[in-house]
């Protein structure tokens, strides 16, 4: 099945800065920070108090979320695996061809396989 991209929507409670009233502004004056939705970084987010001297960032990359969910020696682990069963269960299907035209020997490679 070919990817699509999904199209982004803004979702009710998304709240821009350039939309909120002056009166909102000055309660929630110093506790806002501000996130770039469309970066490639899973997050990425920067206070108001940054600046080009002093930059006050938070990423977020894939690469740090699969260390922290071992997402790559996991994977080796089951490749490693994998690759013991498949070849089992290749041996056993060799024994019994596919491309036949007797109606027994097809239905025990079915069974094999199932």
């Amino acid at each position: 099945m070919p990817r699509t991209k999904t199209l982004k929507r803004k979702r009710a409670e998304d709240i821009y800065i350039h939309e909120l009233l002056t009166e909102t502004l000055k309660e929630i004056e110093g506790r806002y920070v501000l996130i770039d939705p469309d970066r490639c970084d899973l997050s990425y987010c920067m206070h108001e108090n940054s600046t080009a001297e002093d930059p006050q960032l938070f990423r977020y990359t894939p690469n740090q979320q699969s260390k922290e969910r071992w997402t790559k020696r996991f994977s080796n682990i089951y490749e490693k695996v994998k690759t013991k069963v498949v070849e089992e269960a290749g041996g056993r299907l060799a024994e019994f061809p596919s491309r036949t035209l007797d109606i027994t020997e097809f239905i025990e490679h079915l069974q094999a396989r199932a």
